[in-house]
């Protein structure tokens, strides 16, 4: 998860492909980068929110 999110914040892009054996499987969003950020941290969610806006220039 943290590689994907530093792709796509160096890339500037909201999703990237998930792969198996060549095979597109599936895609990795911000939104679902940001859900597991929220279920693994108590954390204040406006705060980092607002972080991720300012980070991907949203």
């Amino acid at each position: 998860i943290r590689h994907a999110a530093k792709l796509m914040l160096e890339h500037k892009i909201g999703g990237l492909p998930v792969m198996d054996q060549g095979k597109l499987v599936g895609i990795i969003t911000e939104s679902d980068i940001f859900r597991v950020l929220v279920q693994e941290s108590e954390i204040d969610l406006r705060a980092e929110y607002f972080k991720i806006e300012q980070a991907t220039g949203g």
